[in-house]
């Protein structure tokens, strides 16, 4: 199976994808946002055959059922986008916190061994800055920052 090697590739394939759903418009042609997507973050043809594959094949669709199923059975149900379940579980302290943070909520709820080293309080190699303030105004964190960005939007596509 195709697939994208490069995380900041990838990243900037889900920022394109993001920044072109803004007005979230039910009618919008997300087909057609996703494809432009991947021109704009010169994802390989493989890459693009596979997803053009899926999205318009069985795979697709299935997959699509599949996440409309899972939507209908979250207990409490669902009343708003994006309802935030993480670990099996939604509540309000998560849905802020991940709302706040996602990078921050991450990094507090990963236990795992391979913890990144770009959590907030880890030494890296990242061009980083320190910024106060946030929900919480004494905490201090470490901003990263992303690069080369896509020059254009799906809009100016």
């Amino acid at each position: 199976m195709a697939k994208i090697d490069d995380p900041l590739v990838a990243f900037q394939y889900i920022d394109c994808i993001e920044r072109s759903d803004e007005s979230r418009d039910p009618e919008q042609d997300y087909y057609k946002v996703a494809i432009t997507c991947c021109k704009l973050t010169k994802l390989p043809d493989d890459v693009v055959s596979k997803m053009q594959e899926c999205a318009t094949g069985l795979e697709g669709i299935q997959l699509e059922h599949e996440a409309a199923v899972k939507t209908d059975a979250l207990d409490p149900p669902h009343k708003y986008v994006p309802y935030v379940v993480a670990n099996g579980e939604h509540s309000d302290d998560i849905q802020d916190a991940i709302t706040d943070s996602l990078f921050n909520y991450v990094c507090q709820a990963y236990q795992g061994p391979d913890k990144s080293s770009a959590c907030p309080g880890s030494s890296n190699g990242l061009r980083a800055s320190r910024i106060v303030g946030g929900k919480f105004p004494h905490e201090e964190r470490e901003l990263c920052y992303r690069g080369d960005e896509p020059e254009a939007t799906v809009a100016e596509a």
